[in-house]
């Protein structure tokens, strides 16, 4: 992941936003009580969305930037529930939190390589509860922007920062050959415009 290039993205950011259509969208579906891990928290607005309806959050980033950036918001509105972790979040370093009943991942899985996607799941899939949730939303080969950029081979390219577009067939193959269950799926566009983009997306509901 590009660290520098995100620390000053963030550094720059704009205060807390709407949560995203994709958090709200997984609302529905988060257990009571539950215990949430976002995966590359960025400005936190996902987080603090979640920490506002009641949930235990471990925002995980490897930015100082986007974890300062968080931490002032959720302490100057004086919100609870929330835990900042500044590293990064493909190395194994769920060990020592408590008991994780989802895990959640929003445009991060393709801002990874292919190789820390598949270390990165099968460290979910061991912490994770069982009957756990881990919910994931990233774009796809068939996604506007897939083709943009300095070609790096197989399906990744470089822009400002670097992106890896996500096959969705193959990857939930690699998630059901760990033993995860697929509760939803869906691959499309219209999920996440924000100005003229308007990118295709794989979301998807994993079942411990």
């Amino acid at each position: 992941m590009d660290l520098d290039y995100w620390n000053d993205y963030y550094k720059n950011s704009d205060s807390i936003k709407q949560p995203s259509s994709f958090s709200e969208f997984c609302l529905e579906f988060i257990p009571d009580e539950a215990s949430i891990v976002e995966l590359g928290s960025g400005n936190g607005r996902d987080a603090i969305y979640f920490a506002k309806n009641g949930f235990e959050v471990h925002a995980i980033d490897q930015s100082a930037s986007a974890c300062l950036h968080t931490k002032n918001f959720a302490e100057a509105n004086e919100i609870k529930h929330i835990h900042f972790i500044e590293s990064d979040f493909t190395e194994n370093i769920f060990t020592n939190l408590p008991s994780i009943n989802v895990f959640y991942s929003r445009f991060t899985m393709h801002s990874i390589t292919l190789e820390q996607q598949n270390s990165l799941l099968q460290n979910v899939y061991q912490k994770i509860s069982k009957g756990g949730l881990f919910f994931i939303e990233a774009r796809t080969v068939n996604d506007p922007l897939c083709g943009v950029g300095t070609d790096l081979e197989d399906h990744q390219f470089r822009t400002d920062h670097y992106r890896r577009f996500i096959d969705s067939d193959l990857f939930i193959r690699d998630c059901l050959n760990l033993g995860f269950k697929l509760r939803y799926m869906i691959e499309k566009d219209g999920l996440s415009i924000v100005n003229d983009d308007n990118p295709v997306l794989l979301r998807v509901i994993l079942e411990r």
